[in-house]
């Protein structure tokens, strides 16, 4: 009986180990909406073993940028005709060194 709650808590640690190691990794490689809120998801989750990355995950879909954010501070927006590459236009089509 003693051995089997032996495995029972290896298991659980173990399962807290792989959650924690799972989510700081994506707490690493995912956009967040705010920078500074990424450093302090990966203390959270790193410090509090296996309850922050239960915390993390029930609260992911609120911290993470989706595509839809448009937060895109540094870039013009994608509507902008102005921020579309250049294009040369040819004027003999018959130079085609392609």
């Amino acid at each position: 009986m003693m051995a089997l709650f032996f495995i029972f808590l290896l298991l659980l640690s173990l399962a807290a180990l792989v959650g924690t190691i799972m989510a700081a990794i994506e707490i690493a490689t995912k956009p967040f909406k705010k920078e500074k809120d990424k450093v302090l998801w990966l203390i959270i989750v790193l410090l509090l073993g296996g309850i922050g990355p239960i915390i993390y995950y029930a609260n992911r879909s609120n911290l993470l940028a989706t595509s839809e954010d448009n937060d895109r501070e540094y870039l013009p927006t994608l509507e902008d005709r102005q921020a579309r590459p250049q294009v040369q236009n040819r004027s003999d089509n018959q130079d085609d060194y392609v």
